[in-house]
């Protein structure tokens, strides 16, 4: 079996154009025999406040967090073959 890693922006199912681009197709790999492994960069506490007025402080907080995760995961590799 061959595996995909996606490393992806948004949360899933929250991103119309990611959506379209790449979740649907999962169900057709999968199928295919693929397996995939999203990775996504936001996490839901930052997909909320990216969305709200104000809080600065509040989005580079949670986007550093989302950075250093995101980094720390490709750093180890994520699954893919």
């Amino acid at each position: 079996m061959t595996h995909i890693a996606a490393l992806v922006p948004n949360v899933l199912a929250s991103a119309p154009g990611q959506r379209a681009r790449i979740e649907l197709w999962a169900t057709h790999l999968e199928a295919a025999g693929w397996t995939i492994e999203f990775h996504p960069f936001e996490d839901p506490p930052l997909h909320d406040v990216l969305y709200s007025q104000g809080r600065p402080s509040a989005k580079v907080t949670r986007l550093l967090r989302c950075y250093g995760r995101h980094l720390a995961t490709v750093a180890r590799g994520a699954r893919a073959t």
